[in-house]
């Protein structure tokens, strides 16, 4: 029973991992300025791009039921390298939305578009 208890688990993680690993996500970012970027996840870190492609954020992530977790690696933001943010997401019609939940940086909160990411299909 216990071990099966556990592949449960197991698998439901993977699953929260697997809607976000190798996706794209396109959207008006606050950084400062609106500007068109592009969330790109892979399997358990994600960079925002500019257009042109420069990465102007790097965070490792980590998904627990519908919040997404983010710790900053490098960037151009103020953010504190050693912070977890917390943001609930739901997805509908091919839009991410996030909301925070935990986020003691107030430009990452500023940042992330009200109006919903628009996936970029591959």
């Amino acid at each position: 029973m216990k071990l099966l208890l556990f592949f449960l688990l197991m698998a439901a993680s993977a699953l929260s991992y697997g809607q976000f690993n190798d996706t794209r996500w396109k959207g008006t970012f606050n950084v400062p300025d609106p500007a068109e970027c592009i969330l790109v996840f892979s399997k358990d870190s994600m960079n925002l791009l500019s257009e042109n492609g420069d990465v102007l954020e790097s965070m490792k992530y980590r998904v627990s039921g519908d919040t997404i977790y983010y710790v900053k690696l490098f960037g151009i933001s103020p953010c504190y390298y050693d912070t977890e943010a917390a943001y609930d997401f739901r997805i509908k019609e091919n839009k991410l939305f996030l909301s925070a939940v935990k986020d003691d940086c107030e430009m990452r909160k500023m940042a992330f578009p009200e109006d919903g990411l628009q996936k970029i299909e591959q």
